[in-house]
Order: structure tokens, then C-alpha cells, then sequence
């Protein structure tokens, strides 16, 4: 009686910080390992979730009051899926190459940058290698109407989006933000849901040949999955201002022959002295080695 009791009471404390359909056992097996990251790097908070998308289920979600309320700039961690725009619409060729000035992009009064340097990129490098001034310049490509449709299908809230932008004369800058995940509020969960839209037989607003596409660009290899993930570091606002602290991301597609989930982890100003940028996607490859 005092062992159903323990396990009862251990599945409750565990409902406090987790939701999950994994069993007793797999759950405290990832409760573990998803503290011992935390502590390892000294994150504020970490959020965690793992979708099983050929069953529809959420199996592990840690953190979920801020997996649903936290909402925040998007930021690079959305450049697959705008990537996947880009090539849906037809607006890069395949040979196509970007010029990347080493002084950065100018638009109006705005300048981009990156850090590195001058060169020629196509569209797959400009994914892998998180060229802002690449990303921006594709989407300088992408119309109105073109954001309006994808941002809808995407069901991202386009209400705190301004899309009035030739009354205002400022086209290109506010399309260099919307294409850098600026200007506009998404939740952890809503990531993952569009993150989903990657994954081949996935009931995707995407064709497969773009899905193939994006996948061939972010393949790794992790266990016995391919693992199709992007890895992201976001500045974090206090006061309507960007500070010097980070929010560390990986989402993406995982698969065999006979499973496909749906990732993503978050790791909030993890204050570790080395290699604090490796905590969230170091924590996603653990993950998948222990997925059933």
C-alpha cells in the first residue's frame, strides 16, 4: 500500500512541472535529465516538450504553464519555416547565390550584419550558417499578400502584426523584421506546432518537395534518428530593451522507419561558465538517444 502510494504521490509532484504519457519510469527518466541540465548550466527556467506526431499526442511537456503563456520574439528561431516560404513561393532559384557584403545590408535607415563576411550563398547556406543578411534579402522578395497567406496558414497571430506598411513608407524595413522574427509574439507552443509543419507525412501546409528540402539542409544523426533541428540564440528584452542574456533553442523534426516526434527545448539565461550555448541543443540530443 505504501508503494502505490509513493508512486501516486511521485506522479503528482511530477504533474506540477511535467505532463506526460510516457509511464511512471520514462517520465522520471527524463524529469532527471531534464534537472540535471538545468543545474548543470544554471538555467533560470527550461521548457520542454516531445510530440509523438504519428499518435497526436503530447508525451512529455516540462513546464507547460510557460510552454503555453510565455510569448516572445520568434527571432532566427523561425528561419526554417521562412525558408520554407521562400522556396514555396518560387522566389530563389536553386544555383541561385546571395551577395553578402562584409559591411553588412543597409535598408533605409536600418543596417544588418553578419559575421561572415564577404562571400556568395545559396539558399541552403544561408539556412545553415544563420546569414541575416541572406535571410533578409529573400525576404525583402516575399509581397504583402505573400505574408499575409503564410502568416494565416501558419496560424501565427497576425493582429499585433502591422501590415500597413506602404502607408508608412517603410516596406523593406518592416520586411527585414518580420523575416528576422521581429515585430511579432509567439509562445513555445506555438513553435512546436509549426515546427510540425517540417515533418514529412505530417498533414503540412508544405509541399514535400520543401519539406525535402529543409530536411536535407538540417540532417543529423542522433542514436537511431535523423534529427532535423535548428539552433538558436535570442537575446532576452527587459524593459522594451535587449539585454546581454540569452535564451538558448533547438526545435525540430526527429524520425525512424517507425516513429516521428516533434521536439523543442528552451533554455533561459543558463549562467554556467563554458558552453552555455550548447545547453539547449546538448539537452535535445539526450533526449532523443532515451525516446522509446
Amino acid at each position: 500500500m505504501k508503494k502505490i502510494f509513493k508512486i501516486l504521490l511521485s506522479v503528482f509532484l511530477l504533474s506540477s512541472v511535467a505532463y506526460a504519457k510516457l509511464g511512471v519510469s520514462k517520465t522520471n527518466e527524463f524529469e532527471k535529465i531534464v534537472s540535471e541540465y538545468k543545474d548543470k548550466y544554471k538555467a533560470k527556467e527550461v521548457i520542454v516538450s516531445i510530440v509523438d506526431e504519428k499518435l497526436g499526442e503530447t508525451l512529455y511537456l516540462y513546464n507547460e504553464d510557460m510552454a503555453k503563456n510565455k510569448r516572445f520574439e520568434p527571432r532566427s528561431t523561425l528561419r526554417p519555416i521562412l525558408m520554407a516560404i521562400i522556396l514555396e513561393e518560387n522566389l530563389i532559384k536553386e544555383d541561385e547565390k546571395i551577395y553578402i557584403d562584409k559591411d553588412g545590408y543597409k535598408i533605409q535607415r536600418c543596417f544588418v550584419k553578419d559575421r561572415i563576411g564577404e562571400s556568395y550563398l545559396n539558399y541552403k547556406q544561408i539556412l545553415k550558417l544563420h546569414s541575416n543578411v541572406g535571410m533578409v534579402k529573400l525576404g525583402e522578395r516575399v509581397s504583402k499578400y505573400q505574408y499575409i497567406y503564410w502568416f494565416k496558414a501558419l496560424d501565427i497571430n497576425v493582429s499585433n502584426v502591422d501590415f500597413d506598411w506602404y502607408k508608412r513608407g517603410k516596406v523593406n524595413v518592416l520586411k527585414a523584421n518580420y523575416f528576422l522574427g521581429f515585430r511579432f509574439l509567439t509562445s513555445f507552443n506555438d513553435l512546436m506546432r509549426i515546427y510540425a509543419q517540417l515533418g514529412d507525412g505530417h498533414n503540412s501546409i508544405f509541399k514535400d518537395e520543401t519539406i525535402a528540402k529543409i530536411q536535407n539542409i538540417l540532417k543529423e544523426k542522433v542514436g537511431n534518428f535523423n534529427v532535423y533541428k535548428y539552433n538558436n540564440t535570442l537575446n532576452l528584452v527587459e524593459n522594451k530593451r535587449y539585454v546581454d542574456k540569452y535564451i538558448y533553442t533547438s526545435f525540430g523534426v526527429v524520425k525512424n522507419d517507425s516513429k516521428r516526434y516533434t521536439i523543442g527545448v528552451m533554455m533561459t539565461n543558463p549562467q554556467a561558465e563554458k558552453n552555455v550555448s550548447k545547453s539547449a541543443r546538448s539537452l535535445f540530443n539526450e533526449l532523443v538517444k532515451r525516446l522509446p
